[in-house]
Formats: C-alpha cells, structure tokens, sequence
C-alpha cells in the first residue's frame, strides 16, 4: 500500500509517544532526584507504567512507515536513515556525554575524550539514547524485513505475527511471573521486530470488530490492574516494553485513531511535531536535567502534580 508523504493520525500517533516519553522520563528524573511522598509517589509510579505504551507506539510507526515505502533500497536506507541515527548517536553522545563528566568535576584533557568514546560505544550516555542504539539496528535491516514482509499474504502473516508473539511476548512473561526458566525459544528474533511487523498488519490488514473490542476490554482492565500495582509498589518496577500490557495499550491506540478524519488546523499543528518528534526525543532530557540538575527546582517536591 503506497503511502502519502504525511498521514494525519500517525502524526497523532507521534504526539501521544512523545506524551508518554516525556511522562516517563519527568516522572522518573522526579522521584530519582527528589523523592515524594506517598500519595504523590503512587500517581507518579501510575503514571510511568501506563506511559510504557510510547516505545511499542514508536517502533510501529516505524514499521507502518519503513515496511510500506517504496522504492526503499539498501542504499537509501542506509544513506538517508541509518547514517542519521549514526550521526545522532554521535553527536548527541558526545555533547551529553561531556555535560555529564563536566558536571561530575571532570577536566578536559586525554582521559575525558576517551571516557567520552567509551561511553558513546558503550551505550552509557544519556537513559534516554538507548533508543537509538535500538533503531540504527532495526533501520540496518529493514530492507531485508521489507522483502519478507511484502513476500508474505495475510495468512502466513497471521502465522508467522502469532509466533513471534508466543516467543517475543508471552513467553518470557510467562517465565517471569512464574519465575521458572522456560527453554523454548526462537534466537535471533526479539519484541521488538514483532513491534515492526505488527505495526504494518495492523495498517495493512486490520482486524476483526471482536478482536479490537476485545482488545480495548483487555487494555482497560490492564490499565486498573497498572493502578492498583501503582498503589502497592513501594518501589518503581517498570514493565518491560514488550510485555503485553504496553503491547495491548499501544496497540489499543493504534486500532482507535486509524484513519480517523481531523480538521485542518488540528492537522497543522499535528504534522510539526510529527516532523520535529526526533528532535523533541533527543532534547527533552536536557531541559529535564537543567530544571533538576541545575536549578533543583524544589517546587516539584512541593506540589508535584502542578510542577509535572
């Protein structure tokens, strides 16, 4: 299916990731800077987990735009997508990397050079960087997902979606809910490829009326099971992002806003953040570390839910 240059509810889609990044990445700079009280602590650890939909949301609309684009070649791939992130990686790593060590007492001089290359290699930069280490992999091979996925009808889709759920998925929360070793697996596959693929079958195929009502009753009792966790936690225990309360959510918000129509001006606004959302990522956590590191905004502290 051949894509328009800009699809309105994907922009959408980018405004409500972004949304969860910065919830999580607020929240969690918050209780680690300045801790809060018990009532304020239980909403903020509310709000971390149900935010965790925003990576899975993120990888989709990956596969949604990568998996559909024509005339992709290994070569533009590599030259338009892969060396950006490449850059970014770089470049952001190198800037985060010397405010960090500047701001730990370092000098300048040989020794913080090489503990900034080490830490840019090392992935030990900002939190918030891992994920593009994450995505300069999944870009590298997209062109040879791409030809899988566009050799494939809807039924061995469907099959081929199903496995890799079982193994990406399910069983590995099986295994930590149970806390039992479970040995069958599938190497060389992870979430978050199923991720990729699931975004393009949800754009492409769709489903059925039931299975996305069902999907939304399970999300919504998912979502009071993340309150009533957020209420008994007394420590943060995020979930990992491909567990299936962040897979139902995210896949709950996708189903909702497909090809929803929105007016003009909604449009506008929508397709400037959906173009500026990898710059938005990359600079969000400076501003939160400015705020907190260096102003130590205490009236976060005081009333937290306003200085959220």
């Amino acid at each position: 299916m051949k894509l328009i240059r800009r699809i309105t509810w994907i922009d959408f889609l980018r405004l409500l990731g972004i949304i969860g990044v910065l919830t999580m990445h607020i929240c969690g700079n918050t209780l680690n800077t300045f801790g809060l009280d018990n009532t304020s602590k239980q909403i903020y650890y509310f709000m971390i987990y149900i935010s965790e939909y925003a990576v899975p949301l993120f990888i989709m609309i990956s596969g949604i735009m990568f998996l559909n684009k024509e005339n992709l070649t290994i070569k533009s791939m590599l030259k338009k997508y892969v060396l950006k992130v490449l850059i970014g990686i770089f470049l952001f790593g190198i800037f985060f990397s010397s405010l960090e060590l500047i701001y730990d007492g370092w000098n300048l001089n040989l020794n913080f050079m090489k503990e900034v290359f080490i830490r840019i290699i090392s992935g030990n930069t900002w939190a918030h960087m891992w994920y593009l280490y994450l995505i300069f992999g999944l870009y590298l091979i997209t062109p040879i997902l791409r030809i899988l996925s566009k050799n494939m009808n809807k039924n061995e889709y469907k099959y081929f979606l199903i496995i890799m759920y079982i193994f990406c998925i399910l069983i590995p929360e099986l295994s930590k809910i149970l806390r039992v070793e479970i040995a069958f697996s599938i190497l060389g596959i992870s979430g978050y490829i199923f991720y990729y693929f699931w975004g393009y079958y949800l754009y492409n195929f769709g489903v059925s009326k039931v299975f996305k009502k069902g999907i939304y009753v399970i999300s919504f009792i998912a979502i009071i099971f993340l309150f009533l966790k957020s209420l008994k936690d007394n420590n943060l225990d995020m979930l990992s992002y491909t567990s299936n309360i962040p897979f139902l959510i995210s896949t709950s918000i996708i189903l909702f806003l497909k090809n929803k129509k929105i007016g003009d001006a909604i449009s506008k606004v929508l397709s400037q953040i959906g173009i500026n959302s990898y710059g938005i990522y990359i600079f969000h956590q400076l501003f939160i570390n400015i705020i907190y590191k260096l102003l130590k905004f205490d009236f976060i502290r005081i009333y937290p839910l306003i200085g959220f």
